[in-house]
């Protein structure tokens, strides 16, 4: 095997190893990482609502104006929709994906500390 081959290698078992190690230590690391998860997760939440608003106040304002023969109403309408799934989903995503984070390391510091 060459250089060009088994360096690449070698460079992402170092980087595998090197990010299971990064895991806290201390119950007070865990507590931390935990509350700064939550946090993360609330100001998630909080995006959600704030882009739930958003979307809505659009249609309240897009119907308030003449259609200016751009689009028609109905291809606005599916853009929109399309855009706030894609939008909601996304950020339920990251939400959820906090929540998985809270309970492993949750689960980890009963196993690590009891």
């Amino acid at each position: 095997m060459s250089w060009g081959e088994w360096f690449p290698r070698l460079a992402a078992l170092v980087g595998r190893a090197r990010s299971r190690r990064r895991s806290p230590g201390s119950i007070e690391a865990y507590r931390s990482e935990i509350r700064r998860l939550e946090g993360e997760r609330e100001a998630l939440r909080v995006r959600r609502g704030e882009e739930e608003a958003a979307f809505d106040a659009r249609h309240a304002i897009r119907d308030q104006f003449p259609h200016d023969g751009g689009l028609p109403p109905a291809e606005v309408e599916r853009r929109l929709a399309n855009l706030r799934r894609v939008r909601e989903e996304r950020l339920k995503a990251q939400e959820e994906a906090c929540e998985r984070k809270i309970r492993a390391l949750e689960r980890e510091l009963e196993e690590r500390f009891g």
